[in-house]
């Protein structure tokens, strides 16, 4: 996940400064879904999204931008 985090922020520090961040994750605590902030101006978000093939139409990366989506909503 970092790697993906480094691929848009600066740092780790700057993404827990200005964006948001999910991720869903499998019984052995690997990322099998993440939903995140990608870039940020002023009060908008664009974000990015991706799910490994094994666990794709299961539902992860709606329910992960809808909690993005909450968060961000309730940060204005």
């Amino acid at each position: 996940m970092t790697d993906y985090l480094h691929e848009y922020w600066y740092s780790i520090d700057e993404f827990l400064e200005k964006g948001y961040g999910y991720a869903a994750l499998t019984t052995d605590h690997e990322v099998a879904s993440i939903c995140m902030s990608t870039a940020v101006y002023q009060s908008t978000h664009a974000i990015g999204v991706e799910t490994l093939e094994p666990y794709r139409q299961k539902g992860l990366s709606s329910t992960l931008t809808y909690q993005l989506k909450n968060a961000s909503l309730a940060s204005l």
